[in-house]
């Protein structure tokens, strides 16, 4: 079996236990894990492309088998935690057909959501592949490093998803208002203050895990451009959220695969096999960025979403 086809199943497993964790409030543990995942897959990265610790240089194959250990050791901590009966859940034992009906209905768009995203990514980091071994050693480093800077925005996504709910619960839309925007707001700081560790001291980031001159410049890059677009990323992650945790589903589904498709991979596809131009690939990557935080602003601020009944 691929690296891709073991780390699949256990990345959704992972994102249940992670997602039931975090609508009980208990967003602590689920974020101290994923943290751990990240800085494990980070390091494991660093040994297996590039030899390190003892280890052959595997390259590509070397990140696909870090991916496929880091989700290994996230699903064996929350087992262990649902074991230990350290979970604030337990599960279901009675079929309910309404249930499952409004499940279909939240959970179905939501799905298609991550499985065509997920898809798209496949194909747009292809194209970053085509452009060299160093600018994809590059990328891989950058985009380790970004998933561990935007940790922050990510929390406070999830803290908007659970306070939306429960506003909305207490049949008071105002109140959910207030705490997206209280949760927004932090987020953006949080964001910001990323911003300029990307933009002012990108070669130190990198540094940590490479000592390349071709691959470390190519991951400085990477930091510098996507520095510019942490804040409208905090953004995405907090409104995104905010409105799928008050059941509008269908519409952040509509704004992320068009963005995706229309803002990302079209223009990256011309930068890479027209240009053969890196800059021009990430530069499609910040504009998809930056307009979804547009829309996902409009579609939280148009308020439709007061008046879903899940």
């Amino acid at each position: 079996m691929s690296g891709g086809g073991i780390s699949a199943p256990l990345m959704l497993l992972n994102s249940i236990f992670g997602t039931a964790l975090a609508a009980y409030g208990n967003m602590r543990v689920s974020l101290l894990i994923n943290l751990a995942v990240v800085v494990m897959n980070a390091l494991l990265d660093y040994m297996f492309i590039f030899g390190h610790g003892g280890f052959e240089a595997m390259g590509v194959k070397g990140a696909a088998i870090a991916t496929v250990v880091s989700e290994i050791f996230s699903f064996a901590v929350f087992l262990s935690l649902y074991i230990g009966k350290r979970t604030d859940y337990t599960p279901m034992v009675r079929f309910s057909k309404n249930l499952l009906m409004r499940v279909v209905r939240i959970g179905v768009p939501a799905m298609a959501d991550r499985v065509i995203s997920s898809a798209s990514y496949l194909i747009f980091t292809g194209m970053v592949l085509q452009l060299g071994t160093d600018v994809y050693a590059g990328f891989q480093i950058g985009f380790r490093i970004e998933g561990l800077a935007f940790m922050p925005g990510i929390a406070f996504a999830f803290v908007a998803s659970i306070l939306m709910g429960q506003g909305l619960g207490e049949k008071d839309p105002d109140k959910s208002h207030r705490s997206v925007m209280v949760s927004l707001y932090y987020a953006i700081v949080m964001m910001f203050a990323v911003s300029l560790a990307f933009m002012f001291m990108p070669e130190k980031l990198g540094g940590f895990f490479t000592d390349d001159p071709a691959v470390l410049h190519q991951a400085a890059l990477y930091l510098i451009i996507v520095g510019i677009s942490q804040v409208p990323l905090g953004m995405h992650f907090v409104l995104a959220q905010a409105v799928k945790g008050a059941g509008e589903t269908k519409k952040p589904f509509y704004i992320s695969i068009l963005s995706m498709w229309f803002v990302r991979i079209i223009p990256s596809f011309i930068a890479v096999y027209i240009f053969h131009s890196v800059i021009g690939v990430y530069l499609a990557m910040i504009a998809d960025t930056f307009v979804k935080a547009f829309l996902f602003w409009r579609l939280f601020h148009q308020g439709s979403w007061r008046e879903i009944r899940v």
